[in-house]
């Protein structure tokens, strides 16, 4: 792979330009000064660096982070990949939005081989900065990086506990056709722990510059304490055929999923997968895609048919540090019931903010509407779903083990419904791992 380069000291030549917005515009009328730093550096002369760099930033509110800056950098010309990550993540902790210390966090971890976690944050650069020579340079490294992957993996593993494991209702008795009945144990609201393993791996096979077969496979596990009966497994495969086309990329292929639940054979759905996402200006990027899927269950031939999803996401960074993003979505289903048939539309929106200290939160909400077609047996009227969620996840640059941030989450989740039957709430909370940070 080639990669764009960037000098240590051009990095910190761009530190006192955007600490200094006057500095930026009279760059290279002071081009002396950032020369000599580059030199400097550049030729190992790091105690010379160090007291030359403190000359330009004394007196400035910002100082140190300059000169926390220039150390990691020089950690990282020495090979400590470990400590320079350390270092700029620091620094991040203390102002998110000083661009240089991103820049050179998204090349240490480039440089030690975490692609995912690079990523994060040159994609924070191309779409959050306002510097376009920036902008431009990190979007060329993101087109390096997603050029060189042929293959790779993740995983995760979280907690759930949760007081609503089933969805269950919190209702004992519903009425429907004027008669009232006594709701079973089974399908009342259960509390409970749980936790969730997976992973996900893929093979890229590049076909030309801008057009690549991307073989893929997943798998996810969710297991609760004392019963199997809420447990589940799928396994799922995709190949997909995209193409590159200036700012947006298209893609298409075949999917596959076969899922268990409480460790008894389920349902298969197999069908194909269209996409594109798009940047569009400088800080909006917009994915759409649509699903059709064949479905087949395996105990419950009446729900056996077909479904189809759609969805558009806007995203749109604010700053390096801080985005928002939308959601729109339709789901349809076809069953061997009427009653079952059902079109959905999903809205969401989130917004995702790194702080001043090191905190870094999401907060989100959701609606949802389910709009089934038949008449609900026993009753003249259709089953029609309001379901309202809001949540958080936060997480902490200082705490990591291992290259991961544990992160929690939580979300609360009411649903009504003309069938109270289906009238359900739930408090979930969630730990996991994330490399994004």
């Amino acid at each position: 792979m080639t990669t764009p380069v960037i000098s240590a000291a051009a990095v910190i030549a761009l530190v006192l330009a955007l600490a200094q917005p006057a500095f930026s515009q009279q760059l290279t009328a002071g081009a002396d000064s950032a020369s000599v730093l580059v030199r400097l550096v550049t030729e190992g002369r790091y105690a010379e660096a160090r007291r030359e760099l403190r000359r330009q930033v004394a007196g400035k509110p910002d100082a140190a982070l300059h000169i926390a800056h220039l150390e990691g950098v020089i950690k990282a010309r020495e090979g400590d990949l470990a400590s320079a990550t350390k270092i700029f993540r620091a620094i991040l902790a203390a102002e998110p939005n000083f661009l240089p210390s991103r820049v050179e966090l998204a090349r240490t971890l480039l440089r030690a081989g975490d692609a995912e976690a690079s990523t994060y944050h040159f994609e924070a650069i191309a779409r959050g900065s306002g510097d376009p020579a920036l902008q431009r340079f990190a979007t060329r490294y993101l087109e390096n990086i997603d050029s060189a992957r042929t293959h790779g993996f993740s995983f995760y593993l979280s907690a759930l506990p949760s007081t609503n494991v089933n969805k269950g209702t919190g209702n004992r008795t519903f009425e429907a056709g004027g008669l009232v009945f006594t709701i079973d144990e089974e399908s009342r609201q259960a509390s409970g722990v749980g936790a969730a393993t997976g992973g996900a791996a893929f093979k890229t096979f590049r076909l030309r510059k801008d057009i690549a077969l991307t073989a893929s496979g997943t798998a996810d596990l969710k297991k609760y304490q004392n019963t199997t009966r809420y447990d589940e497994l799928a396994l799922g495969a995709n190949l997909a055929l995209s193409r590159r086309m200036g700012r947006v990329t298209a893609a298409i292929g075949p999917t596959f999923e076969y899922r268990w639940a409480g460790w008894d054979p389920y349902l298969v759905r197999y069908g194909a997968t269209v996409g594109a996402k798009a940047q569009v200006g400088q800080r909006n990027t917009v994915g759409l895609s649509f699903t059709a899927l064949a479905q087949d269950y395996v105990d419950l031939d009446y729900r056996d048919g077909s479904r189809f999803a759609g969805s558009l996401i806007w995203r749109r960074l604010l700053s390096p540090s801080v985005s928002v993003s939308a959601k729109v979505g339709v789901d349809a289903e076809r069953t061997q019931r009427r009653h079952l048939d059902h079109n959905d539309l999903v809205l969401r929106l989130q917004v995702d903010k790194e702080w001043r200290g090191g905190l870094m939160t999401s907060l989100f909400g959701s609606y949802e509407n389910h709009h089934y077609l038949g008449a609900f047996p026993g009753t003249d009227h259709r089953r029609q779903d309001d379901k309202f969620s809001i949540g958080t996840s936060f997480s902490h640059r200082r705490f990591s083990i291992g290259g991961f941030a544990p992160q929690i989450t939580y979300q609360y989740s009411k649903q009504r419904s003309n069938i109270s039957f289906y009238d359900y709430e739930s408090h979930d909370l969630g730990l996991n791992l994330t490399r994004k940070f």
